[in-house]
């Protein structure tokens, strides 16, 4: 035997080593994969579940099984109170009178459970919308399928992970309401937890077949969703309204702002009814009077909020100093001498008061 193949002989071991394990998991493309690319076509032979309305909002199609929805608002303009009614229409016997509940109709939920989580306001606050569903909706006793949850206290991880046990808890649920969906993530700006939940909530729906309605707030000046979490939920959503709020008048109302596969509804005003201690639909009259008031070109408001002010200015009087006018005028309106300068000068060119005596003097016109 030569010298090195002796010396091999002498390295190799007793027994061959053992194989090396790898501990890599395979990717998501490669589990991806397993599935087949053909597992998601459609095709006329494919057997897919109809789409089940579960919530219509005069006569039109707001929510439905297999798809999420969402009510925005700006903050006090009546989300959670929209809300009620959605509850309360879900337990309703056959011949209610769906006025009661602003022209929402639910589905009613049978012996299936209607979930909704608040992570808003304090426990009183929860524990009032079971009283205000039992009240709307006629009822002695509190239902044994409703289930009103409040997560305000919770953390965001903490609110997911109960989110998850609740999906795994229930079976054949009837409507979740989530109020506050912006409260699982942590900023609303972050686009990766913000698409990532509201991806999660439209797979779950799906799964479950069941109806996910979110009530998510707008910004002040335009009215558009929060957050990159509100974008994706409008691009994402089966439909979505929207709850206004004229605070001067005390008037709300119900509009639909995206509705897929069905036609938008007529708004639906409502106010505040002292004797129900309740929300209630507004009169004809008042409906009819906002509704006028609302065609109105923004140049025509204008110009009779300046009518209304220079009224308001002359008293009985025809003529008035003008300086004097316009500090009087800046007074009524707690504005500055610059602003009513501008509101005079409008005026005239309107032709509801006219200069005289070299422009020292301003007359109104009848």
């Amino acid at each position: 035997m030569s010298i090195v193949a002796s010396f091999l002989q002498d390295e190799q071991p007793d027994q061959p080593p053992e194989p090396i394990k790898l501990t890599v998991q395979p990717t998501v493309s490669q589990q991806f994969r397993k599935k087949g690319i053909f597992d998601a076509r459609i095709t006329l032979k494919t057997q897919i579940k109809e789409l089940v309305p579960v919530v219509k909002i005069n006569g039109s199609n707001f929510a439905v099984r297999g798809d999420i929805s969402f009510v925005s608002g700006a903050p006090k303009a009546g989300k959670t109170n929209i809300i009620n009614m959605m509850l309360a229409s879900c337990f309703v016997p056959a011949n209610f009178n769906p006025e009661e509940t602003l022209l929402i109709e639910s589905v009613n939920a049978g012996k299936n459970p209607v979930i909704y989580i608040d992570t808003e306001q304090p426990k009183p606050y929860t524990m009032g919308i079971v009283r205000k569903v039992m009240e709307i909706a006629g009822l002695e006793k509190e239902p044994e399928n409703l289930y009103v949850f409040n997560l305000r206290e919770y953390s965001v991880e903490e609110r997911i992970q109960w989110l998850e046990q609740c999906f795994e808890e229930f079976e054949n649920e009837h409507l979740y309401f989530i109020d506050g969906v912006t409260d699982f993530v942590t900023s609303v700006n972050n686009e990766e937890e913000s698409n990532k939940f509201i991806n999660h909530l439209m797979k779950k729906s799906s799964e479950k077949d069941t109806s996910i309605i979110l009530a998510i707030h707008e910004n002040p000046n335009g009215g558009k969703y929060r957050g990159h979490i509100g974008s994706e939920a409008e691009r994402k959503c089966g439909g979505a309204i929207s709850i206004q709020k004229d605070r001067e008048k005390q008037l709300h109302w119900i509009q639909a702002r995206y509705l897929r596969g069905t036609s938008d509804f007529e708004a639906i005003y409502f106010q505040w009814n002292h004797e129900l201690k309740r929300f209630a639909l507004a009169d004809e009259s008042v409906k009819s009077s906002f509704k006028n008031e609302r065609s109105k070109s923004a140049e025509e408001r204008k110009r009779d909020e300046l009518h209304a002010a220079m009224k308001n200015l002359f008293g009985g009087f025809k003529t008035l100093d003008k300086s004097q006018a316009q500090k009087t005028l800046a007074n009524i309106l707690s504005c500055s001498i610059k602003t009513c300068e501008r509101k005079v000068a409008s005026a005239i060119q309107f032709g509801i008061i006219s200069y005289n005596d070299e422009n020292k003097t301003i007359t109104i016109n009848e």
